[in-house]
């Protein structure tokens, strides 16, 4: 009781606090006048609305400073309360022309509106630009990172993924997942619109880069927000592209069509003999209506394995109606949606070396193991959405999806554990295909264990789901942040069935007589469904500047599984099961009671929350309270033969959470964040249980399980210095986790053999990291030349308990080897990034880079092992356009090594890319390349993960060397005359001619960003992304 009467006394002395700063502050700013001006800018040509221009008011006749605001995303803006003067306003906008009007308030104006101002390019200027400068690669405006497509170059006809590989402070993984200045993007946008919902492949690998002018990235509110503008904390990382001017009129098409072929040896060869590409795309992407059709279909040898993708997909999006006067693009209807199917097939094949840390300097546990794997994964998908606005007053939104997949794969890994380093114990280098050589004697002293497995899995899966959302304001004024009612509900239904069938082999070099074969079947049903609701009332304090908001949401929850295991024999049509997987049909009598498991998982999390928040045109400040009682309960619960009917547990948990950003200017902000989360541990990690499906690894509950709170800080502070082109970010966080859960092992030295059960820690800093990153990037002004930098560092703290001895039959009491210990892994990172690059616009692009990453990971139980890791790597990338037959060639070259891994994984690998291409036809619609990636054969895959108990080095097999020869075809008929000129110039369609930046500019050359080098072509910069930026 006294912590809650503690919590809310800290709280009513803080929002008094900042009631009285804020008024304090308003009152030197607040203008107090009558008159209120408004007006709206749009493009000159397009008449396209034009969000984040700087509009300043000015006095006359001194020409003082009076006031400031930039556009909204609907190009509108508002000064309210002017007082009696002569005045006049400035327009101004990166590459457009400064516009002034003059304008007068008198006695009796109220309201004042000045119109629509049209912005017009600066002709003079950008030509300039580009003659006697080189391109700004980013710029901040508000809280949004705008990367300027011209300052990139890459090869003719490339799409969205090539270019994004290149752009400072990105970073794309071998899954796909987009990073920018370490947000991880969950949304690809085109104009505001989304373009095929969270596919962001659809996009990434179809869409062609000579389309695009600017390329925004921004945290992009959720709907609840966008629509009531009230702050819900729900945020995601976007990308937004910008298509050129006068493209909007036509329809866009691009075919590409490629063959190859692997160079060298591989281990895929049976497999994926030839290399293929193709790519189909028509888009129309208009003011208020957007379509995209793309197929595309591929194999790859990158990546982790090697793959064959296919994909076909349709988007579309309208606006209905006249836009509301004075709202930010707020139609009357917007509908849109998408479908799409993704087929994929592919082999894998991977290499670990890896040390289980044990609390005995006697004994040691090292495991080399090897697996290789075949998937199959169909699926089809789609999303829509409706938007529908009565009147401004009132807004409905209903989004509707759902999806099929279908999935079938198959494994087999091999594994070998030892009691000692066997690098170091034999002459042995290739250990799993050397360790059956050894001396019996040898191996029985040294081995521990060696495990063979096959195993089979088919996946069927359907899902639907819909969120519905409906908001009032019972004030017209969008701006003035009246009175709100908002209601939000969301449901999903997944059913589905997995079967999954393994055949295991154990041998157990120190005790024979555990030797075991085990011939397994699983049928394992799911239907889940989801509900929540939310209700918000937001109540507004002095003229809308301060709300205070009250809410209440439910989540409800029912997870039904009935996993039923069935034990085979191992003898007879069974002794090589793993060939055939035959199921018998008398399957019922191998039903293995203790090993099933039938249970209804059902929670119930109920969200109290109050927040009040305070706006001025500096500082956002938002604070908050979150009381959280939660249920979580178990029916019916069967597993292991245990029947342990309903089970139940109740929490009531408190979250505060605070917010605050500063702003000095459009381009200079800070801002701090600090919340709390809660979680709580699964029912099947509390049901006291045992489950030795996998011999090896053998895992427990725990019914003493307490929930976890997670406490994050967050600083990040960005700033654009337009006179000098500089960009300069600062991120910094810090977060530990209260009641942390971790696994307790006991190791099994003897037989390799290990139990985990999971456990609470206690204490403040048991599980706590923190992190740090400053980047740099600067255009030097009136040159041809940029540099950017990066440096980041890390700690992370891991707390877990560990005993090695016997474990006897699973039963803590019956092993030996003493109490637990408390094993402690630190990781100390850190990382240095640097790149210059000369640009002549003509002709070249020369880019130099170099980086280097340090690990140092060090455990309490194991001081004497070697955990420090380091990567370097440098090199240089040139792109050159040739003065003949719209010719370009491009290349780059970087040496990345590795110091402080496993066995063979330390080396030297020099990476060397190639490529060129020849423009053809009228405008150079057509285009023949010709790539060659890793001319060297010479590139590896090679990661390191720590954790409290372990270590482990794994290396990926691909195919990196290999030649690709694509011809491209661009068509745009159907778009005007001036956009189909557009398009000739960027593609270097006049060689007389200087490159010119209208329609997105030079687009010429390109390079290679495959292989070695620095992930995203250049460094970390430009500002964060918080709110804004976009359109809903």
């Amino acid at each position: 009781m006294n912590r809650r009467f503690q919590l809310l006394t800290i709280f009513v002395l803080l929002v008094s606090l900042l009631s009285a700063q804020n008024n304090k502050v308003e009152k030197q700013q607040r203008l107090t006048g009558r008159a209120n001006i408004s007006g709206k800018t749009v493009d000159y040509t397009t008449d396209e609305v034009m969000s984040q221009v700087a509009v300043q008011l000015f006095a006359l006749p001194d020409s003082s400073f009076v006031y400031g605001v930039t556009t909204d995303d609907g190009g509108w803006f508002n000064i309210k309360k002017l007082n009696v003067g002569k005045y006049y306003l400035r327009m101004s906008f990166l590459g457009y022309q400064t516009q002034d009007v003059n304008l007068e308030i008198v006695k009796d104006d109220r309201e004042k509106p000045i119109g629509v101002i049209k912005m017009q390019d600066d002709a003079i200027m950008l030509s300039e630009a580009v003659i006697q400068e080189a391109l700004p690669p980013t710029q901040m405006v508000e809280d949004t990172l705008m990367y300027n497509v011209d300052a990139f170059k890459v090869p003719d006809g490339s799409v969205l993924e090539d270019l994004v590989k290149r752009l400072p402070g990105v970073e794309i993984d071998e899954n796909g997942a987009i990073k920018v200045n370490g947000q991880t993007v969950t949304r690809i946008l085109v104009d505001g619109q989304e373009y095929f919902g969270n596919d962001q492949n659809m996009a990434m690998k179809n869409i062609p880069v000579n389309i695009i002018d600017r390329i925004k990235t921004y945290r992009r509110k959720s709907d609840f927000t966008r629509i009531t503008g009230v702050e819900d904390g729900e945020e995601e990382t976007v990308l937004d592209l910008r298509v050129k001017k006068n493209m909007h009129k036509g329809w866009l098409s691009n075919y590409d069509a490629a063959l190859g072929y692997p160079v060298g040896e591989n281990d895929f060869s049976e497999w994926l003999k030839a290399l293929y590409s193709g790519r189909v795309t028509l888009n129309r992407f208009q003011a208020n209506t957007q379509f995209s059709m793309n197929a595309n279909t591929n194999n790859s040898g990158r990546g982790g394995g090697v793959r064959k993708n296919t994909q076909l997909g349709v988007n579309f999006s309208k606006n209905i109606g006249e836009p509301y006067p004075r709202r930010r693009n707020e139609f009357p209807l917007v509908v849109g949606g998408n479908i799409r199917w993704n087929g994929s097939s592919s082999r894998s094949l991977s290499e670990s070396e890896s040390e289980t840390f044990t609390t005995e300097y006697t004994s040691s546990s090292f495991r080399n193991n090897r697996s290789r794997s075949n998937n199959e994964n169909n699926s089809v998908s789609g999303d829509g959405r409706i938007e529908w606005r009565p009147d401004t007053s009132l807004t409905i939104v209903f989004r509707p999806s759902f999806s099929v997949s279908r999935s079938n794969s198959s494994s087999r890994s091999g594994s070998v554990t030892f009691n000692t380093d066997p690098y170091q114990a034999t002459d042995m280098r290739d250990i799993l295909n050397e360790y059956m050589n050894l001396p019996a004697e040898i191996l029985d002293s040294i081995g521990v264990n060696s495990q063979n497995s096959a195993n089979s899995n088919d996946n069927n899966s359907n899902q639907i789901s819909g969120n519905f959302q409906i908001s009032k304001r019972f004030n017209k004024e969008r701006n003035s942040n009246g009175r709100n009612l908002s209601v939000d509900m969301s449901f999903s239904k997944n059913g589905g069935e997995s079967i999954s069938r393994s055949a295991t082999k154990q041998e157990y070099y120190q005790r024979h007589d555990r030797d075991t074969i085990m011939n397994r079947y699983n049928v394992n049903p799911t239907d889940n469904s989801n509900m929540s609701g939310r209700i918000m009332w937001t109540e507004p304090f002095d003229s809308g500047r301060t709300s205070l908001s009250l809410s209440y949401q439910i989540q409800a929850s029912n997870r039904e599984t009935n996993r039923q295991t069935y034990v085979l024999p191992v003898t007879g049509d069974y002794e090589f099961w793993d060939q055939h997987w035959y199921v018998p049909s008398e399957l019922q009598q191998y039903l293995n009671g203790e090993l099933s498991r039938q249970a209804t998982n059902v929670t119930r999390n109920h969200t109290i929350s109050m927040t009040l928040r305070r706006n001025t045109e500096k500082i956002n400040f938002q604070m908050g309270l979150n009381i959280l009682p939660q249920y979580t309960g178990m029916d019916n619960f069967k597993y292991m033969g245990y029947e342990i009917g309903d089970t139940s547990r109740v929490v009531v948990n408190y979250t505060p959470s605070i917010s605050f950003r500063y702003r000095w200017t459009r381009q200079k902000s800070l801002r701090i964040n600090m919340n709390s989360r809660t979680s709580q541990p699964s029912m099947e990690q509390m049901m006291d249980i045992t489950d030795d499906s996998n011999p090896l690894n053998i895992s427990k509950g725990n019914p003493g399980l307490l929930p976890t709170l997670n406490n994050s800080l967050s600083l990040e502070f960005s700033n654009y210095i337009e006179e000098s082109r500089q960009t300069i970010n600062l991120n910094m966080s810090l977060s530990n986790t209260l009641r942390s859960i971790s696994n307790k092992t006991d190791y099994d030295p003897e037989t390799g053999v290990s139990l985990t059960q999971p456990m609470n820690m206690d204490g403040f800093w048991t599980n706590w990291n923190t992190s740090g990153n400053f980047s740099y990037q600067k255009t030097f002004k009136n040159t041809k030349y940029r540099m950017s930098a990066s440096t980041n560092a890390s700690f992370r703290h891991q707390e877990a308990y560990m005993r090695t001895g016997s474990i006897g039959n699973y039963n803590e009491s019956a092993g030996t080897g003493g109490a637990a210990v408390l094993s402690t892994t630190e990781t100390v990172s850190a990382g240095q990034r640097a790149s210059f690059t000369y640009r002549d616009n003509e002709w070249v692009e020369l880019t130099v880079n170099g980086n280097i990453n340090f690990n140092h990971n060090e455990n309490s139980v194991r001081k004497d092992g070697n955990m420090d890791t380091y990567n370097f790597s440098y090199g240089g990338r040139v792109n050159v356009t040739l003065p003949w037959k719209n010719a370009h060639i491009a290349s780059d070259i970087n040496m990345s090594s590795r110091r402080g891994y496993s066995g063979s994984y330390n080396r030297d690998d020099l990476i060397w890319n190639a490529s060129a291409s020849m423009s053809f036809f009228r405008g150079n619609s057509g285009t023949l390349r010709i790539e060659y990636f890793d001319i060297l054969n010479d590139e590896s895959n090679v990661n390191r993960s720590v954790s409290a108990t372990g270590r482990s080095d794994t290396r990926n097999y691909n195919i990196n060397s290999y030649i690709m020869v694509h011809f491209i075809y661009r068509l745009n008929v159907f778009g005007n005359r001036q956009a189909r000129q557009d398009l000739r110039n960027s593609q270097g369609g006049n060689q007389n001619q200087r490159p010119q930046m209208q329609g997105g500019g030079m687009q010429r050359g390109g390079g290679m960003q495959r292989g070695g080098g620095m992930p995203g072509g250049g460094m970390p910069g430009g500002g964060g992304m918080r709110g804004g930026g976009g359109r809903g």
